[in-house]
């Protein structure tokens, strides 16, 4: 079975959050407004009202029927209630210093979120108790309640954590391999989750990461335990389903790209359909109809989608389905000519239908590289970027008129600073708009959780001067991208380097600063960033440092491993013809060799990208050799750079011996 789209479709602009109740769908927008939708067969009936003049942030449903329900909503530090029928009966100011963007109704506790504070409140009589509140280190982007024998509340963080709280206090963190983007409820059976949510027990949730992991826990009061793991290339949400009718939870993910995919426990792909933006929200259930199972989706520029299950069974009244098919596509077909007509009329005229603006947003996806994810309100016909850094693609003509998600690998090399302005054109529009920015020294580390690096090789370099703790968070903040903030007198950070798996420890108090990597170029680049910065504002600075030799050989090593893999894929594709001879007159090959002719495509792909990673490993390379140099207070010169690059190739001990000498 694949899910297509229905014909069912309403496009609304700038929606900031959802929720759905049965046949109900109900979204909040950026202006203010409260909008209802009534899924009912093939129609779908719309009460707009403006709710309020300002962003609406978040949105909780409270029900104890499907007839009876109130609606509360977020505004700043503001919550409003509403009935069913839109009418706003309160209004509360939560006194929260962040701008809640979460807001969860149990019982008759009442838990926000916002970019980094966690409140609870006590409701009495629509009156909000304050009760606690946690303050996160890294930004929280998703949160859900917990249920053993009390409620607790679990945030999925930034820096790579899940932190399971009770009341202000952590119970315990779960360290994950990048940041937390969402998060559901989950049961192995599909038929228990409604009971879940009726319950007083709530054990097991599924996570999912920038990184493209999807993970389940069973999510106990002292420690979690992983039920099974998905790897896919990014996701942007995530819903829980049963989408092969056994009574067991499948899994459809959302990817940052439009491509939705659904997967068993097992990490078997069942379905996949690709809708050519992002996606932002999606639920599963029996919208329209009480027998079809069908996914309702939300994307990036507002459209909301039924997508229902194409049965591969043949039906008793097929000829009048294809008839009725026909006459839809005929009726299309002609309003796709006047369209056209009218479009070729503006021409000729020299006038082209334009805005001056559209919803467009612009994310730097830090995995192994940089990659800027582009989403567009409208189908994009042209991406022109603009900047001092040097990147392979400058203009992208893109001929699909109908994608409006793109992504653009940027493969950019820490120590390189600057802006990159990207200038978007929609199809058929006279206008482009820009989206600006920021590209840092340190453009591959995340800030993650603290925990212990006293077991690595480091190299060390400290600072001491007249400089204040606000100076060097200003410092650090356009060193690294995204780092959070903090209050302490003594502020401690870590990050990790998400291609060379590297780490650096910053500690800083007012006139002093430690700095501490296993990666000699870290170190080096922080070193020649943080001077500058210090002689532009005149501030006199005392620099040490002190090299790790093991350290370089460490990094080398870890390297040569990424550079053997590149290498392993080369000879899988070289051998590819070879194994599509043998498996012709034998039908009995190795597990390895079908494994290999099977993913062809995926090696073939791979390979096309070979010839920049390998480059992008040796200029790796000859940057450390420079650094090592660097921090001797030598030069280096364009034949030295010439030898590493042969030693790499050939001799990683001689490179060793060359560099560390």
């Amino acid at each position: 079975m694949q899910f297509q789209s229905d014909t069912s479709q309403e496009e609304i602009e700038n929606i900031t959050k959802y929720s759905i109740l049965s046949k109900i769908v109900l979204l909040v927008d950026d202006q203010g407004y409260l909008l209802q939708l009534i899924l009912n067969n093939d129609k779908v009936d719309t009460k707009k009202v403006q709710a309020m003049q300002k962003e609406i942030n978040c949105l909780e449903v409270v029900t104890s029927n499907v007839d009876s329900y109130r609606i509360l909503t977020g505004v700043g530090s503001e919550i409003y209630g509403f009935t069913k029928e839109h009418r706003n009966y309160f209004k509360t100011n939560m006194q929260s210093a962040d701008i809640i963007r979460i807001c969860i109704l149990e019982g008759q506790s009442f838990f926000t979120a916002g970019e980094y504070m966690m409140n609870e409140y006590k409701v009495i009589n629509d009156k909000f108790m304050p009760s606690c509140f946690f303050l996160s280190p890294d930004k929280i982007n998703c949160m859900q309640v917990h249920y053993l024998s009390k409620l607790n509340v679990i945030l999925g963080c930034q820096d790579s954590c899940i932190r399971v709280l009770e009341k202000d206090q952590i119970l315990y963190i779960m360290q994950v391999t990048s940041p937390v983007i969402c998060m559901n409820i989950f049961s192995p059976n599909i038929n228990e989750i409604n009971k879940i949510n009726k319950q007083d027990q709530r054990r097991c949730f599924i996570y999912g990461l920038e990184d493209g992991t999807i993970f389940a826990a069973d999510m106990g009061m002292e420690k979690s335990t992983t039920l099974f793991t998905i790897q896919t290339e990014s996701i942007s949400c995530l819903t829980v389903l049963d989408y092969q009718g056994k009574g067991v939870s499948d899994i459809a993910i959302c990817r940052n790209d439009g491509l939705l995919e659904i997967y068993n426990q097992e990490g078997e792909q069942l379905s996949q359909r690709k809708l050519n933006e992002k996606i932002i929200g999606i639920e599963s259930g029996y919208f329209q109809q009480s027998n079809q199972l069908e996914l309702l989706v939300l994307t990036y520029s507002g459209r909301l989608l039924i997508l229902k299950e194409q049965q591969t069974q043949l039906f008793k009244d097929e000829k009048k389905i294809i008839k009725e098919q026909e006459v839809k596509f005929k009726q299309l077909q002609r309003e796709v000519e006047e369209l056209q007509s009218q479009l070729q009329g503006y021409k000729q005229k020299g006038e082209i239908v334009s805005i001056n603006k559209f919803k467009l947003n612009v994310k730097l996806l830090i995995k192994q590289n940089v990659t800027a994810i582009i989403d567009c309100q409208y189908p994009i016909q042209l991406i022109t970027i603009q900047t001092d850094i040097p990147i392979e693609r400058r203009c992208i003509q893109i001929q699909d008129t109908n994608i409006r998600n793109y992504e653009i690998p940027l493969n950019l090399k820490e120590g390189i600073q600057g802006e990159l302005t990207f200038y978007v054109q929609p199809q058929g529009m006279m206008v482009a708009q820009s989206f600006q920015t920021e590209i840092k020294c340190l453009s591959l580390h995340q800030s993650i959780n603290l925990i212990s690096i006293k077991h690595l090789q480091l190299n060390t370099l400290s600072f001491k001067g007249n400089f204040s703790k606000a100076d060097m968070n200003l410092w650090l903040n356009q060193l690294v991208p995204d780092l959070p903030p903090s209050d302490d007198d003594t502020v401690c950070y870590l990050l990790r380097n998400n291609f060379t798996d590297t780490y650096l420890q910053i500690k800083f108090k007012q006139g002093s600063a430690l700095f501490k990597s296993d990666s000699l170029l870290t170190i080096q680049i922080s070193k020649q960033f943080i001077v500058q910065q210090a002689n532009k504002r005149g501030i006199q600075i005392e620099v040490k440092w002190e090299s790790n030799e093991d350290s370089i050989r460490t990094f080398i090593q870890k390297m040569k491993v990424i550079h053997e893999q590149y290498k392993e894929i080369e000879q899988k594709y070289q051998i590819i013809p070879a194994l599509k001879e043998i498996s012709i007159e034998f039908n009995d090959i190795s597990k390895d060799m079908k494994a290999i002719l099977d993913n062809e495509q995926e090696i073939t792909k791979q390979f096309a990208e070979l010839p920049r990673k390998l480059k992008y490993l040796e200029d790796l390379i000859s940057d450390l050799y420079v650094a090592s140099n660097s921090m001797k207070s030598l030069n280096t010169t364009e034949q030295q750079l010439e030898t590493v690059k042969v030693f790499w190739n050939k001799d990683i001990n001689q490179l060793l011996s060359y560099i560390i000498k």
